[in-house]
């Protein structure tokens, strides 16, 4: 019983590590990235949360972003910057294409 308690631990470990991390990844050659996230946060209802970091200072500016017709990711951050990406620039997590946004947006 208790080898089969520890495999099912041990199973969900990814799982509870990806629910973390980002849905959505953008990233710039020049070593920017725009991390996008499943939860709300302090976004406005019917938005998730995101995260920029500019490489050039190592700064994290926080922000929403949400879709629009699931073509494009649009973003707002903290900072004032706001813009939409094609939401095909993004690298998902399995599971996570824009067009299965809509399920919990």
């Amino acid at each position: 019983m208790r080898k089969l308690l520890f495999a099912v631990m041990l199973a969900s470990l990814p799982l509870a590590a990806l629910a973390n991390g980002p849905v959505g990844v953008w990233s710039h050659p020049a070593g920017d990235r725009i991390d996008l996230f499943d939860d709300q946060g302090k976004c406005p209802v019917g938005t998730k949360r995101a995260a920029y970091f500019i490489a050039a200072n190592g700064e994290t500016v926080g922000g929403c972003w949400g879709t629009a017709r699931t073509i494009l990711i649009c973003m707002m951050f903290d900072d004032g910057d706001q813009g939409c990406l094609p939401s095909k620039d993004f690298r998902w997590q399995p599971g996570m294409a824009p067009a299965k946004l809509t399920r919990w947006m």
